[in-house]
């Protein structure tokens, strides 16, 4: 796997005719490229990019694994605002759910 400084990233390589850099949610970088770029070029334009690269990993030396979520709390989901409701504080009228899955709920009505 080619690294530059310490970032390691996977080259996918098509017939593509521009490169791409990605940073996945789990913190992977993923350089997409034409198949005839060459490793130098790949390895140079990562260097470049490292600045955009660290931001995109880390911003502001936060993790961006996902934010834990609390029951009751609201966020959009699919364009729609819906309320978190965790199996340990439904209500009982809204039937039983499975261990460890939560509902969501439309919050506007």
């Amino acid at each position: 796997m080619p690294a530059v400084l310490d970032v390691k990233y996977i080259v996918a390589r098509s017939e593509r005719k521009t490169v791409v850099i990605f940073v996945e949610l789990d913190e992977c970088v993923t350089v997409k490229a034409p198949e005839r770029a060459s490793d130098q070029r790949l390895q140079r334009l990562v260097a470049r990019k490292l600045p955009w690269i660290y931001t995109g990993r880390s911003p502001n030396g936060l993790s961006r694994c996902p934010q834990e979520l609390v029951s009751g709390e609201t966020f959009y989901f699919l364009g729609s605002l819906v309320v978190l409701i965790s199996p340990r504080t439904r209500p009982s009228h809204w039937g039983s759910l499975e261990t460890g899955s939560c509902t969501l709920f439309g919050a506007g009505g």
